[in-house]
């Protein structure tokens, strides 16, 4: 008679669909941290929008404009990244360049070399509209980055719009007028959007910028009614784990942040950036610059 193969015990069934289980998901976990530490901090996104509006002027259909935040330049940020980072952005040559904050590490001091190197990148993208930033918290973390970071601006040719507008027009155009063109806000580290509203027209398309997301809670009552708003200090999403969310906390990123909405009553963009700060990666986090373009209804 033939053998009748001997069933094994449940709890050992049940132990060894366990162990597969724990083997999956351990190797799933290794391959998703080697990408963080290795890959992907090194690779580049462009993230493409659109914005379309009646309030958008004729003169500025299809004009575009990109958004680059938390560079967090240091030891640690490679010559090739950059490189890689700002001919992308120089070959889709946007009209306008927005910075929002942090091009240098808090934690590193900023060299010579650093700094010419920064406004030479800076300086590689012709934005003909004009460039654009507001400050972070790591450009003013001690008077050295301060330094530096004014000085990048001025060889790059960047403004900076702490609680003040701009009209941004297309420089191109045979007419250049208020009409013709959009109002371009940006919200200090402490925001003062009373201050803004008195130089935004009736009907004037306002995009607004912040390096603190938190910032964009101040805007109500204060008059101020963008359209469209941009913001980062993404630090603490660099690991953004499923259903748990960001690893860490910021400050300027506490209510509003890649994990947490608030309704601001206008509509909001927050970056991830593009540099590291403190782990040396990315998880569910991608190296980005946003490349938005504008449409007249």
């Amino acid at each position: 008679m033939p053998q009748t193969k001997k069933k094994l015990p449940l709890w050992q069934r049940v132990s060894l669909a366990a162990l597969a289980i724990t083997t999956i998901l351990m190797g799933i976990f290794n391959v998703i941290l080697y990408k963080g530490i290795c890959v992907n901090p090194y690779t580049i996104t462009s993230r493409f929008m659109q914005i379309e509006s009646e309030k958008i002027p004729r003169e500025l259909d299809q004009f575009s404009f990109v958004y680059l935040t938390d560079l967090e330049m240091s030891e640690e940020f490679s010559k090739e990244k950059g490189d890689k980072l700002f001919s992308e952005i120089a070959r889709l040559d946007p009209d306008v360049l927005l910075i929002g904050g942090d091009i240098f590490s808090a934690a590193t001091p900023v060299s010579g070399p650093m700094r010419e190197q920064m406004a030479e990148w800076i300086s590689s993208v012709s934005a003909p509209g004009g460039k654009f930033a507001v400050t972070g918290e790591q450009d003013v973390i001690d008077s050295d980055h301060s330094i530096a970071v004014n000085d990048v601006y001025a060889k790059a040719q960047v403004e900076v719009i702490d609680n003040k507008s701009v009209l941004v027009t297309n420089r191109t155009a045979s007419t250049i007028s208020t009409d013709s063109g959009i109002r371009l806000a940006g919200l200090g580290l402490t925001p003062d959007p009373a201050s803004i509203a008195p130089s935004i027209m009736e009907n004037q398309f306002v995009l607004l910028m912040s390096h603190y997301p938190d910032n964009f809670l101040s805007v109500k009552d204060s008059g101020l009614n963008p359209d469209q708003a941009f913001a980062g200090n993404s630090h603490g999403s660099q690991i953004k784990w499923p259903i748990l969310g960001n690893y860490r906390i910021v400050e300027g990123s506490q209510t509003i942040n890649r994990s947490h909405y608030a309704n601001t009553g206008f509509n909001y963009t927050i970056s991830s950036g593009v540099g590291c700060v403190g782990l040396q990666a990315r998880i569910n986090s991608p190296v980005e610059f946003i490349y938005c373009t504008l449409f007249s209804k």
